[in-house]
């Protein structure tokens, strides 16, 4: 179901700082509209946009469409209430700013692993602004968004319409806009997947044409104005694509307001925004302004993504001059005896895996430092120091994620026990004259591979002598480490 949440409005981008009124800036998602693309670019015109739903629960199946099933999003932006101080309607919006978030299940769910896509490739895109050149010369940008041709300010629709375009072009003449960025889109940009950041536009001064006022963005047709404010009518503002390919399940396309939604008032002694004598400047910040929500769902996508499970670990030195020797850490829960404890754990999973971010802060651990992670198929290798001895020290994998074709994201649970003992030869869980012994009785035997006798090797130099008999001494006594 589509939730209203209200917020509070941000300080007027204008000029002016005085909130009033009930007056609100009220946005609605609707989902399944058409802007006519092709006829857009075929035939060089502006089709006038048509207004999909607001209703929740759309189906889009990508099992019909090899290249993934596309969602046409559009914001609707209405402005009812009256103002307070004049008890009058607004003028119109003055500044609409807004994000676009794309969430798994609910509107408080993981954010989607989508960024900027197109009309193969799962990810936020625009048919209209797709980077080509229209008859007779209309370049499009590539952007991931676009302003609808909704309005027919003096009968000039057919040449724009649109919330940028001027009278002469059938449109309010809003001054600026922006497009959104997102992950991919442009070059530079740092905005997380799953998010459109930044659309919007607004006035930079407004200055209503006599006897044709063009202020009224948002204010519904028929509405009684003073001045000569024109009541533009409630109509779909801003419009996009979203590649669906590789989703399966509900997911919740959620709006929420930037800053600087500002609003223009009507005449009174203070704002005489719309008297034709007065060539305005100034906008207030609305009191509310009322975000929205949309949920649908997407069939025909894949299996969701699983939480790789841990089934092996191991914890690998190098011995010099003989090779790489391994205790194994799970499911076997073997101390690691060797001087300064873990220094390259490989840890093997159910399924194949992918790196989060591919740094070290993909892997966690309770003591040490991770410098290094890598990841091939089902096998993760992390390269650490410091691990404190004498002390269990925990590894978890918060970005360790299902690498196989599925659908979502999803990070293992496991955690890695991992017991750091110094001397502890006979993996008992504490050092004592027991492992001296042992020490003793392999000094001076051979250490070629295969050997079972690598752990009386505690320097890790490919030799076992009284330097490996010196360190077991000096760690009799320590506390006793032993993971359950």
């Amino acid at each position: 179901m589509r939730t209203l949440i209200t917020v509070a409005a941000a300080l007027a981008v204008l000029v002016g700082s005085q909130a009033y009124g009930a007056i609100s800036i009220d946005y609605k998602l609707e989902l399944g509209g058409k802007n006519f693309a092709t006829d857009y670019h075929t035939n060089g015109t502006f089709p006038a946009y048509e207004r999909g739903s607001d209703a929740d629960g759309k189906t889009f199946d990508n099992a019909a469409y090899p290249d993934g099933a596309v969602a046409d999003w559009a914001v609707v932006v209405a402005m009812p209430g009256l103002d307070d101080v004049t008890g009058t309607y607004a003028a119109g919006a003055a500044n609409l700013v807004f994000d676009l978030e794309l969430h798994e299940g609910t509107a408080d769910g993981p954010l989607v692993a989508i960024g900027h896509g197109g009309p193969t490739m799962a990810g936020f895109f625009s048919t209209i602004n797709d980077g080509t050149t229209d008859p007779p010369d209309r370049v499009n940008p590539v952007q991931d968004a676009a302003f609808p041709s909704v309005f027919d300010v003096d009968g000039a629709g057919a040449s724009g319409g649109r919330l940028f375009d001027v009278a002469a072009s059938g449109g309010p003449g809003m001054t600026f806009k922006t497009y959104p960025s997102d992950a991919g889109h442009p070059a530079a940009s740092t905005a997380p997947q799953g998010k459109l950041v930044g659309m919007g536009a607004g006035y930079e001064e407004l200055d209503p044409v006599a006897g044709l006022g063009v202020a009224g963005v948002a204010i519904p047709e028929g509405e009684p104005f003073a001045g000569f404010c024109t009541a533009l009518g409630v109509k779909a503002l801003f419009e996009g694509q979203i590649n669906l390919k590789g989703l399966n399940g509900t997911y919740v396309l959620v709006l929420k307001a930037g800053v600087g939604n500002n609003v223009a008032r009507t005449s009174s002694t203070e704002f005489p925004i719309c008297d034709s004598e007065i060539e305005g400047s100034f906008a207030v910040a609305a009191p509310t302004v009322n975000e929205d929500t949309i949920t649908f769902s997407v069939t025909g996508g894949g299996e969701p993504c699983q939480a790789p499970v841990m089934t092996a670990a191991e914890s690998v030195k190098t011995h010099t001059g003989i090779g790489d020797f391994v205790v194994s850490l799970f499911p076997t829960k073997q101390n690691e005896c060797r001087r300064n404890g873990p220094t390259k754990v490989v840890v093997t999973f159910d399924r194949d895996i992918k790196l989060v971010t591919g740094t070290a802060a993909d892997v966690a651990v309770s003591s040490g430092a991770v410098s290094a992670v890598a990841a091939a198929g089902n096998k993760l290798t992390v390269t650490m120091s410091g691990a404190a001895n004498a002390q269990l020290l925990t590894m978890t994998f918060p970005g360790v994620a299902d690498g196989t074709a599925c659908v979502g994201s999803a990070v293992s649970a496991s955690s890695l026990c991992i017991g750091v003992q110094e001397g502890d030869v006979g993996n008992n869980g504490t050092v004592n004259t027991l492992d001296m012994t042992v020490v003793r009785n392999n000094t001076g035997a051979d250490m070629n591979l295969p050997t079972t006798n690598f752990r009386a090797d505690i320097n890790s130099d490919g030799k076992i002598n009284t330097l490996d008999m010196t360190r077991v001494r000096n760690n009799i006594g320590n506390p006793g480490t032993k993971c359950p």
